[in-house]
Formats: C-alpha cells, structure tokens, sequence
C-alpha cells in the first residue's frame, strides 16, 4: 500500500510521529509507532523496519491485527506483535509507541514505581506494570503472536507497561495521546530520577492524578502543534 490508499491522512500523521518522537530523543535507531487503521479495527499501520527519523509515507504498510503480518507480505519491523498483540487485547487503543529510551530503563531493572511527578504526566496514575510471563519479568523479545499476547496481559488496562532489560510500550486512545504519553513517560523518569538523589520524593495522589489528567487530555494538541512546529522538515 502507498500513500495513494485510503489512510492517505493517517499515513502522515503516523511519519509525522515517528519525527516527533525521534526529535524529543524517545526513539533512536530503534523503536517504533503505530495506528490502528481508521474504520478497520481489524488492520493497523505501520512504517517498514526504518530508523524513525527516516520514515515516509511510502514506507508506511497495512498490517493485520489478527496475525501481525503485513497485508501485502512486505518486511516490517521484528517486534511488530507488540502492537498486533496490544490491538488485540485493548479494542480502546487506537496507537502503540515502543522505545528503549534510556532514562526509562533504570525502573525496568529496579523495584522503583515509575510514578507521577508532573502534571502532564500524571496518566502515571498509580505507576506502570512490568512485563512478566507467569508471573516472572521478562527481557524477552516480542517477536511472536504469543508474545504479543502475554505482553498485552502484563499491560492490563495501564496506559504503559514496562519492560525488564529493554524498553517500554505506551498505549493511547489516539495517535497523537500515544505519543504525547511517549514523551512526558520519559521526561517523568528523567525528573524522578533527578529528584530520587536529592531525597524522599512526593508523588501525586492518584485520586488528583486521574482528575489532573483528565483535564491535560483534553489540551495535548498544543504539545503536538509545537513539536510540529519544532520539525526542522514538516513535509512528511
């Protein structure tokens, strides 16, 4: 498929991510984003297996929620069944964001909750799940349907899950929420982990953390048309 098909909006919006992303230092030469194909549940878009930063719209592919596999048998990223996975178990999730960002694995390998300090990370609520296969944490990788799934159930209905050794994968009911939860996720773990050398660190309540981020929801589109405007190319 090229971006000449039917999601010629959706396939913008999705290189316009993978920039944003690779710009706010959450994804490198690894890592990946994803959305769910509008009006088909059941298929989902995503880039060729490319350094985010250098993705286009002719790089973008229709893929199957069912098997992970793309539609028309073209090489996509290993790590694909992160999304089919997710898509499967969460039918609210319109975008999955995965990186390895480095200020977020300390709380991988740590018994350290990954809790909310700013207001516009307080979709933290309550800390994010760690990835486990029978109740084990696991560095494995997503390279298989079942993996996807066993990932999808340590992700529960948390909007992150953490991964031991490797990274972490952030839902949204958006794109656009998707990467906004990518990018303050890690600048939260920058802050907390700044603030945990200085001594005994304060959380947000999770009560007023849900109500804070209920409010922030409804305003992330000024976020998003900054880093827009921040792209030093926005032909995507």
């Amino acid at each position: 498929m090229t971006d000449a098909g039917p999601f010629g909006t959706e396939f913008a919006e999705l290189v316009t991510a993978n920039r944003i992303l690779a710009a706010r230092g959450v994804v490198d030469g690894w890592g990946h984003v994803s959305v769910r194909a509008p009006g088909r549940p059941d298929r989902f878009l995503l880039a060729r297996p490319l350094a985010p930063a250098l993705v286009t719209r002719g790089d973008v592919l229709e893929l199957d929620v069912a098997t992970g596999e793309s539609i028309t048998g073209e090489n996509t990223y290993l790590e694909r069944h992160i999304h089919s996975g997710i898509y499967r178990a969460r039918p609210d999730v319109a975008a999955v964001v995965h990186s390895h960002a480095p200020d977020l694995i300390p709380f991988t390998v740590t018994d350290t909750q990954l809790l909310p300090l700013l207001h516009a990370s307080a979709f933290l609520g309550e800390g994010a799940p760690g990835f486990e296969v029978g109740g084990v944490p696991t560095g494995k990788l997503i390279d298989t349907p079942e993996a996807g799934d066993e990932l999808a159930t340590s992700l529960g209905t948390a909007p992150l899950v953490l991964m031991r050794w490797h990274g972490v994968s952030v839902v949204g009911e958006s794109l656009r929420q998707a990467v906004y939860r990518a990018v303050y996720a890690t600048e939260n773990a920058r802050i907390q982990l700044q603030s945990l050398a200085l001594g005994p660190v304060t959380y947000q309540p999770p009560d007023e953390a849900r109500t804070v981020a209920a409010t922030v929801d409804g305003v992330i589109d000024r976020v998003w048309d900054l880093w827009l405007h921040e792209l030093s190319d926005t032909s995507v």
